[in-house]
């Protein structure tokens, strides 16, 4: 029995101990009621906004998708602006393309004023776009459609070859040596 008795003591007091410490708690709230602490000066006027996790969740899906709808325009510029690039024209257009109609028949009346009469061969070294027109390097000078080079004019430039045409109306092919 006498340790039912002391563990019942024991539970008495730590009752009273509880209320004890309860009323002094209330003590102290009452005294800190009645004078209040002197306020800030400066208070920040943001301390009172709480942001939800869902607005930040938000605010990145929206910025993300204007990240997104940017790029994807850019992109579309660029290539739309690469594919007006000028392409190679077929065999058949050449004959019917009013320029290499001038083409022979200037060759027949005289040479452009790029006429460089030499016993070397013609060695393609590559081409290039130049003010939105396709030039060709051949032996490391520059030439466009419609100039001649040893007597023969140029009568199209593609990526790795460029046609020349001969006073006789011979086609001749030059192309880029790899």
């Amino acid at each position: 029995m006498s340790i039912i008795h002391d563990a019942l003591k024991k539970t008495q007091k730590n009752l009273k101990n509880i209320e004890h410490h309860n009323i002094s708690k209330n003590n102290k709230q009452n005294a800190l009621e009645d004078n209040p602490p002197e306020k800030r000066e400066h208070t920040n006027e943001f301390s009172d906004i709480h942001i939800s996790p869902s607005a930040i969740i938000l605010s990145c899906l929206i910025a993300s998708v204007i990240i997104l709808t940017t790029n994807t325009v850019l992109y579309y510029l660029k290539t739309r602006a690469s594919s007006h690039s000028i392409k190679p024209t077929s065999k058949s257009s050449i004959t019917q393309n009013p320029v290499v109609s001038n083409i022979k028949e200037q060759a027949i009346s005289e040479p452009n004023h790029k006429t460089q009469p030499t016993e070397r061969a013609l060695v393609l070294n590559g081409t290039l776009m130049a003010e939105d027109k396709r030039v060709a390097l051949i032996n490391n000078e520059v030439y466009e459609i419609g100039e001649s080079i040893d007597d023969k004019f140029i009568t199209s430039i593609s990526l790795n070859e460029v046609e020349l045409l001969d006073k006789n109306g011979l086609i001749t092919t030059i192309k880029v040596k790899k």
